[in-house]
């Protein structure tokens, strides 16, 4: 699974788990990309170590995953259709005239 928001939220709703944000280094998940090397050395000895654990939540936990998850996806819906297509998306040719 990689390793993003919208995955995460998946896996806390389906699992009614989460990750205890307490110990975590800076206290929100970062995509493995937007890490440095210190970050994820210290998040891979936290769990080691237990100091990061999943915790089990609530039914309103899983409702607040379950709209965040919702908010994501209608914002990535919105991002996608505001970028204009990409040309080899797209319609167009181009043509070469030789004299």
């Amino acid at each position: 699974m990689e390793w993003l928001p919208k995955n995460y939220l998946k896996l806390t709703i389906e699992q009614g788990i989460a990750i205890d944000m307490e110990h975590y280094l800076g206290g929100a998940l970062k995509e493995p990309k937007n890490a440095n090397v210190h970050h994820l050395q210290e998040v891979i000895e936290g769990w080691k170590t237990n100091q990061i654990k999943w915790v089990k939540l609530t039914a309103e936990e899983c409702e607040c995953q379950q709209k965040d998850l919702s908010e994501l996806s209608i914002e990535a819906t919105n991002n996608n259709q505001e970028q204009p297509p990409s040309p080899s998306n797209s319609n167009i040719h181009t043509m070469y005239l030789v004299r």
